[in-house]
């Protein structure tokens, strides 16, 4: 696993890293066996699960490390009649590998995310089809559902568990209130394809956005208080797949043409192109390792083969 070169496992959709740093989880887009976990310490794959349908969109590790959970579905041979689609939603024990139990989730024929709250009590649910759901993790039952009329790509809560801020299809990312499932903040102009929105570590006090203008890829950068737009960073030419924080001073993204952007912050508070690498083809999957030190980015090698790279921060 050195920096910059391929690991090899096929089109990587998402990550999940463990809180302590030590495991990593990767979802593919392709054939079951499909959600992969690899130990980081000496590069030891330690299992691979038995994820979601033909496509795997989220892996994501519960805030003590103990649970992790996948989405993912049959979109091109799936059906659905407004019926819940088996085995969307999955939780696993990550000690042992083994199920733990399938969330009979009501989103469409594929799940596109599935995110512990902070303090790791609830679990968000969201994919093609509305409404975002909320899930007891102790037990799996449903305790709340917030309509939405198109596709969810991505959903985060608030560092404080109280909001859930939801990327969707329609052009916009919208902020909920967890308590009264009511709508607190709209920010507008997000892609249809891949919708990401990242709240600052600062107590999310910005959120990054990705966005379309015309035919132009932005990333935009929001006062999350004001809902007003500080800045739109220009330097992609293709759908953006991601935007993610490396610190208070630093934005990374990708897109479908494989390119990896740095933006850092300069003195006058301004986000710039500080960087760029490049993968041989479609970047999908990114995130930051919890100590800050790392970017893992899905992509493809030179020769075509797909998989994931580890970046330095």
């Amino acid at each position: 696993m050195a920096a910059g070169v391929v690991n090899p496992c096929g089109r990587t959709s998402n990550f999940g890293y463990s809180p302590d740093g030590q495991l990593l989880a990767v979802a593919i887009d392709g054939p079951r066996p499909n959600i992969r976990v690899w130990r980081l310490a000496d590069g030891a794959h330690v299992f691979d699960l038995d994820g979601v349908g033909e496509h795997a969109y989220r892996a994501e590790f519960s805030p003590d490390g103990r649970m992790l959970a996948t989405a993912g579905g049959d979109w091109d041979n799936g059906t659905w009649d407004g019926k819940p689609v088996p085995d969307l939603v999955k939780l696993w024990d990550v000690a042992t590998g083994e199920l733990v139990r399938t969330l009979p989730v009501t989103c469409g024929v594929y799940a596109t995310t599935a995110i512990f709250s902070p303090d790791g009590t609830l679990i968000a649910t969201a994919g093609h089809q509305g409404p975002i759901e909320i899930w007891r993790a102790s037990d799996g039952a449903r305790v709340g559902s917030i309509p939405y009329p198109t596709t969810i790509h991505n959903m985060r809560f608030s560092p404080d568990g109280r909001q859930l801020i939801a990327a969707g299809v329609d052009r916009r990312v919208t902020f909920w209130n967890m308590a009264t499932a009511t709508l607190a903040l709209t920010l507008t102009g997000t892609s249809d394809e891949m919708a990401d929105a990242a709240l600052s570590p600062d107590g999310g006090l910005e959120t990054a956005t990705t966005g379309v203008e015309g035919v132009t890829s932005l990333v935009k950068v929001w006062d999350t208080a004001a809902g007003t737009l500080r800045q739109s960073l220009s330097g992609h030419a293709t759908f953006i797949s991601h935007v993610v924080w490396a610190g208070r001073d630093r934005l990374v993204s990708n897109d479908w043409g494989g390119k990896i952007i740095f933006w850092n912050r300069d003195a006058s508070g301004a986000f710039a192109l500080s960087s760029t690498w490049v993968t041989g083809g479609q970047s999908w999957g990114l995130i930051v390792s919890p100590d800050g030190k790392t970017l893992a980015a899905g992509g493809v090698n030179s020769t075509g083969v797909e998989g994931f790279f580890f970046l330095p921060l």
